[in-house]
């Protein structure tokens, strides 16, 4: 299944890698007038965009110390299956995005393909590829939807439109600010979601060779 799982996400990598031909059109679209709006829309959209992976994973952390103070192991094992999701993620995606050092559209505006090997370990303005908002917000939602639908398959339906389209928010912001091209928030998304997904599976195939023994 895992298998499955990775050669699906390594063809959504490459599909979103195609949106890398329409970067700098979706970037000008982002930044118009009509679309930036007043003030009020800028500064809405600033503090959407604080939901990164800070809050997400002290909230996490937050969740598994008050399963663990309340004595519900649910609550406990499946936030610290999302925390460990989300450390996953974090790491994998600041060590690409370092490396690759792609530079963000506010440092390099109209071309989306100006690269600075390494860069991004220095400079911020080169980590621009993957968006980790993205990835840690589509982390998270995947960690949850999984625990979900392994625990209460018939929920899972129910849960997951509004979890996706909760992460969604953060990779608008991005490209809204100006901080991201698209190709980057849908890979990030991609790459997100797989890390959640293998994460949360080995948990619990974890948890059954304990049980089993």
């Amino acid at each position: 299944m895992q298998k499955r799982a990775v050669v699906r996400a390594g063809a959504l990598v490459l599909a979103s890698l195609a949106l890398s031909a329409f970067d700098e059109r979706i970037a000008r679209w982002s930044q118009q007038s009509s679309v930036q709006g007043g003030e009020g829309r800028k500064g809405f959209v600033r503090g959407a965009t604080t939901v990164n992976e800070w809050p997400l994973t002290l909230a996490a952390a937050g969740a598994y110390g008050v399963g663990r103070l309340i004595g519900s192991p649910t609550t406990a094992d499946v936030a610290l299956h999302v925390g460990e999701s989300l450390l996953v993620t974090e790491a994998g995606m600041e060590l690409l995005r370092c490396t690759i050092g792609r530079r963000r559209p506010r440092a390099s505006p109209g071309d989306p393909f100006s690269f600075r090997l390494g860069g991004g370990f220095t400079r911020f303005e080169d980590r621009s590829f993957p968006s980790l908002h993205a990835a840690v917000a589509f982390a998270t939602a995947t960690s949850l939807v999984d625990e979900i639908r392994l625990r209460n398959p018939s929920a899972a339906r129910y849960a997951a439109p509004p979890l996706y389209a909760a992460a969604l928010i953060p990779g608008f912001t991005r490209l809204y600010l100006d901080q991201h091209w698209a190709s980057d928030v849908a890979v990030g998304a991609v790459l997100g979601s797989l890390a959640a997904n293998v994460v949360v599976r080995r948990a619990h195939d974890r948890t059954e060779d304990v049980l089993s023994r």
